[in-house]
């Protein structure tokens, strides 16, 4: 309850942010990136990988408003179609990657 109240009062503000706790993805900067650059919303890690109960519940409860603001204002889920496409170019940066070691051999 806490996580939504503190998000509304955030996006009343003009604050879109997006929290995260724990071990970043490989594909989190592109992710980052894309919610910057196309949405105007900024990513706040609270937390490393040792978390409490009570800061993932107030986390998921804070995003959880983002998501329905920006679904409303985007016609979308813009969260996962950044997601989706951060995965998609880590994906090929890997490829790419491997293929460059292999031919370098």
């Amino acid at each position: 309850m806490r996580g939504r109240l503190a998000a509304h009062v955030d996006m009343q503000q003009g604050q879109y942010q997006v929290l995260g706790y724990g071990l970043p993805s490989p594909s989190r900067p592109e992710y980052v990136r894309c919610l910057r650059e196309r949405y105007k919303i900024e990513f706040h890690p609270v937390a490393g990988c040792i978390v409490s109960e009570s800061l993932v519940s107030y986390v998921n409860a804070y995003d959880s408003v983002l998501e329905e603001v920006t679904r409303r204002k985007f016609g979308r889920d813009i969260m996962q179609e950044c997601s989706d496409e951060a995965a998609m170019k880590w994906k090929e940066q890997r490829a790419a990657t491997a293929r460059n070691v292999r031919v370098g051999q």
